[in-house]
């Protein structure tokens, strides 16, 4: 794993035809859990420890490879354990997304003009970064 990268491609995938479309990568550096458990003593201590060790847990801009332009991000969680590692890191992920209290989705566009309407009369100002957030 010592130098080596994991590559993400990010596809456009339609549904009616055969013509999807590379919207782009993420590159990612796998040196974290190289150094991690390069040695014997320490691989051992972790795989015995309750959670996994995380290369990364962020956000990581996808590059469209032929414009070199960005294109978005993507929300990346990378960990390297034992089953029972990522399963209570994964239990742990659970639980702080059902804590988070969601936020209003509007059904359509209109709706959305509703909730700015909301916002400001109740002091809050909408962000001038729009952001399209997807979840899987």
């Amino acid at each position: 794993m010592r130098n080596n990268f994991m590559v993400i491609e990010v596809w456009d995938k339609k549904t009616a035809s055969q013509n999807d479309q590379l919207v782009g990568i993420v590159k990612i550096s796998l040196h974290q859990f190289y150094m991690s458990f390069r040695d014997r003593k320490i691989q051992t201590a972790l795989l015995k420890s309750e959670y996994p060790v995380i290369g990364i847990d962020n956000y990581l801009p996808v590059i469209n490879s032929f414009t070199d332009t960005r294109f978005g991000k993507i929300k990346e969680l990378q960990a390297m354990g034992s089953g029972d590692q990522v399963s209570a890191l994964q239990h742990i992920q659970l639980e702080t997304k059902t804590s988070v209290v969601m936020t209003k989705r509007p059904a359509s566009y209109l709706e959305r003009q509703h909730l700015n309407i909301q916002d400001k009369e109740n002091g809050l100002h909408a962000s001038k970064d729009k952001v399209v957030e997807h979840t899987f």
